[in-house]
């Protein structure tokens, strides 16, 4: 999976985003959004052999739907089964570029070029697309425990797998940003445990700032055919602070007894020892 990127882009401009298409990969999602309205984007998805598909097709046992709405489009592509064919393996580009600058505006009475949607042109403006692959060769990403306080480790865990087998040829890292958006880079190791093949994990302590952390997982490995495969996945995990004492006062140490209330107290303990001990002069008498 590739995880989100953002761009800045300019009128004219063409993005491409690669994807690489293993066996073990079912389908893919390629998803666009954009501030600008649909009319103002051409998109296009390239496969391995060059071929661009820009509508909903069936393209060498290749099932491709497309979906566009307002400022968003979708691409989703079933692959075939490898005895049908294995066209699909290899990288595939989702391509996208900003035409038709004049389809951006409408004017409106006593304005000029009033962006449709309510924004004004600056020159620039934001995308985001994402693409991510349904797939025999997954990675499971955790961060544990759920409640974590200021101070907290955190377990953060993948586990590999391939068709449902453990998948230990691999390695991964993980990118943590921190809520005040410093960053921390961890690699995670194998599990030692004897049942455990396929997980990696490693401890972070980094937890002093309360907010939210940001865990971003990649992985690079080799399935069972020897193809180099990648995945990415990202968890958001909240740290909260320990709950202050009601009944302190913040900032004051708790009172300490008087002298005049250890006085007190002395003076009560010789009264009590005196009622339940008798001197010596009342023993004599009882006798």
């Amino acid at each position: 999976m590739v995880v989100d990127p953002a761009f800045l882009v300019t009128p004219g401009q063409t993005l491409e985003i690669p994807v690489g298409i293993i066996s073990e990969d079912r389908e893919a999602l390629f998803f666009f959004i954009g501030d600008l309205p649909e009319s103002a984007y051409i998109f296009e998805l390239v496969d391995p052999e060059g071929q661009v598909i820009s509508s909903s097709a069936t393209i060498g046992g290749m099932s491709v739907q497309v979906k566009q709405h307002n400022n968003w489009t979708w691409f989703r592509v079933l692959f075939p089964e490898l005895d049908v064919s294995n066209k699909h393996i290899g990288t595939w580009i989702f391509r996208i570029r900003i035409e038709s600058p004049e389809k951006w505006f409408k004017t409106e009475p006593g304005e000029n070029n009033a962006y449709v949607g309510g924004y004004m042109n600056n020159g620039m403006h934001r995308m985001s697309v994402a693409a991510s692959v349904k797939s025999n060769y997954k990675m499971d990403v955790s961060v544990q425990p759920e409640t974590v306080l200021v101070g907290d480790k955190l377990l953060v865990q993948a586990k590999l797998t391939n068709g449902g087998w453990p998948a230990p040829d691999a390695s991964v890292n993980v990118t943590i940003t921190r809520p005040d958006g410093s960053v921390n880079q961890m690699k995670l190791n194998p599990s030692v445990e004897e049942n455990e093949a396929g997980v990696f994990i490693n401890a972070y302590t980094d937890t002093s700032l309360r907010g939210v952390y940001d865990f971003l997982f990649r992985s690079t490995g080799r399935t069972d055919r020897g193809e180099v495969v990648t995945r990415e996945a990202r968890i958001s995990h909240f740290v909260g602070k320990p709950a202050e004492d009601p009944t302190k006062t913040p900032g004051k140490p708790p009172k300490q007894p008087t002298i005049l209330i250890w006085i007190i107290i002395i003076m009560l303990g010789v009264i009590i020892f005196r009622m339940f001990c008798p001197t010596r002069q009342q023993r004599a008498d009882k006798r």
